[in-house]
């Protein structure tokens, strides 16, 4: 199952991403309206990938990015950014905060989709390639346990792949 946070403000945004991903059965959805419950719900909920509005009241989206990607609990999170905001400076301000991409509004329903779909992605990519790395130094090292760790790591990149 892939989890997604949308945080936004606007409860008809909210509703309105409901609809477009209520026919996906792999995905879970749950919903802040504000930065810091935002940042609340990521250890509870844990999200694959968090859609982020940046013009809150309170926090900002920027705000709450730099926290998700400066917190190593949260940082491989992925984050799209949905904002009004369609200036060039303001893109690259998101990106400076290191999300992952950003989306103008109003947006295409199937781009949005398109879009969290390529972030689910990489998301999983990012893990089998953790799992990767982890593998291999326990490898260098020459751990007894290596058959075990096998295991897990296969286990754990079932589970991404297959929630």
């Amino acid at each position: 199952m892939n989890k997604i946070l949308v945080v936004d403000d606007e409860p008809h945004t909210l509703r309105a991403i409901e609809r477009i991903f209520m026919d996906k059965e792999n995905v879970e959805l749950d919903f802040a309206d504000n930065g810091a419950t935002a940042l609340e719900k990521m250890q509870s909920f844990s999200p694959d990938a968090v859609l982020l509005d940046i013009a809150m009241p309170g926090m900002d989206g920027y705000e709450v990015c730099r926290r998700i990607k400066s917190d190593s609990s949260t940082a491989g999170i992925m984050v799209l950014l949905v904002s009004a905001k369609t200036s060039l400076e303001d893109r690259l301000k998101g990106y400076e905060v290191a999300a992952d991409d950003y989306i103008t509004k109003p947006y295409d329903p199937e781009e949005l989709k398109a879009k969290v779909g390529i972030l689910l992605r990489l998301f999983v990519v990012r893990h089998q390639q953790l799992l990767q790395e982890i593998y291999h130094l326990h490898e260098n090292n020459n751990l007894q346990q290596n058959d075990i760790f096998h295991q897990e790591a296969g286990k754990q990149a079932f589970q991404l792949v297959f929630p």
